[in-house]
């Protein structure tokens, strides 16, 4: 194994024998970097057998947009693996009990929401 650097993303390869004698058969690595308020998030996914990329993203944005990005890069990889898209950054609704009340209520979750839409 090895510590990734910037190098890595400007045209230092990866030492790929090393990952194959651990078992790895994939590798993902990501960049992050930022200027003012701008934000740049760099991923890239190699096959660690041949030694390839397979996948190479990099998405720019103010701050906060930019985190909301992260999940493309996770469907992305789940994609190149399988053909199906990924199910990351995707909400789930459920209803729930408080307490002893007899009512529910309804929450929805996923990218970092957390919020009661309705009682």
């Amino acid at each position: 194994m090895e510590t990734v650097t910037e190098a890595h993303f400007s045209g230092k390869p990866l030492s790929f024998p090393g990952w194959k004698m651990i078992g790895a058969e994939a590798v993902v690595i990501g960049n992050v970097s930022a200027r003012g308020d701008r934000l740049s998030v760099e991923m890239r996914l190699y096959d660690a057998t041949q030694g390839t990329l397979l996948l190479g993203k990099r998405y720019t944005g103010t701050r906060p947009s930019s985190f909301h990005r992260a999940p493309g890069s996770a469907n992305e990889i789940v994609y190149t693996f399988t053909g199906v898209r990924g199910v990351f950054g995707t909400e789930i609704a459920f209803t729930a009990r408080t307490g002893k009340s007899r009512g529910k209520e309804l929450y929805i979750v996923g990218n970092g929401s957390g919020r009661i839409c309705a009682r």
